[in-house]
């Protein structure tokens, strides 16, 4: 059996796009609602009715109440899982992962981090974001930009906080980031909304910056400055890599 978790707040403009890729992949999905407002909740039932929707045990996102949530379910999850975010698109030859085993295995699974800014710009929201966004950072070049997860078969794990590892030790698989393509202004307002989940433990900590900025929160000129930062630091087309992960699937 093979699931995949995520938890969401009024994703409804990505969430057709990633139910339609995941449910060719996974046998189930754990979904957790944080009190959306939007469709995000009737999208889920349409798209994966046999998938289950569960509303959040937390009124906010913080990383480490949101990690508990994850290993509070994945406990219960027989087989192969992974937790994703909305914005991470699992792509490759699934297959090759998913033994036939009683070992425990865990498998890295590394992230390309997709890079635009195009605030005017349009996406096709019924076409695969990797047909049309191809510029980002090389995993295999710069570490800080590629944040493993972690797809494994034991019930019993314990992340760190934002559930990311490092080194990769597989390429069979990659993940398909895209939280930092913001293209059109859908994507401009679900990362401008989601500072308004973050709870105060977090803000206190630091931690989730990247999605409120500073005290005086995410604004629009203040996300333009956090991408050109991420361009500055090597952003290239990555077509080669994609078609290899994808062309594992032929």
């Amino acid at each position: 059996m093979r699931t995949v978790l995520t938890h969401f707040y009024n994703e409804e403009y990505l969430l057709p796009l990633w139910l339609e890729h995941h449910k060719k992949l996974f046998d189930f999905g754990v979904l957790i609602d944080y009190n959306s407002t939007d469709r995000s909740v009737e999208i889920c039932k349409s798209i994966c009715p046999h998938w289950q929707v569960f509303p959040s045990m937390n009124e906010y996102f913080e990383a480490h109440s949101n990690d508990s949530e994850i290993e509070f379910y994945e406990r219960q999850i027989p087989g192969f899982r992974i937790a994703l975010t909305t914005t991470e698109f699992l792509v490759g030859d699934l297959d090759k992962l998913t033994l036939d085993t009683n070992a425990r295995v865990q498998w890295y699974i590394p992230a390309i981090r997709f890079i635009e800014w195009d605030p005017n710009g349009s996406l096709d929201i019924n076409k695969p974001l990797w047909e049309q966004l191809r510029n980002g950072i090389d995993y295999r070049k710069d570490v800080t930009a590629n944040q493993c997860r972690s797809y494994h078969n034991f019930n019993d794990i314990k992340y760190t906080t934002g559930r990311h590892y490092q080194p990769y030790n597989t390429e069979d698989c990659l993940i398909f980031h895209y939280s930092h393509c913001i293209v059109g202004k859908p994507m401009i307002d679900r990362r401008l909304q989601i500072q308004n989940r973050i709870g105060q433990d977090d803000r206190s900590k630091g931690l989730g910056s990247h999605h409120y900025a500073d005290s005086n929160g995410l604004t629009v000129e203040r996300l333009e400055e956090m991408q050109k930062i991420w361009l500055s630091v090597g952003s290239e087309n990555l077509s080669e890599i994609i078609d290899r992960v994808l062309g594992n699937n032929k």
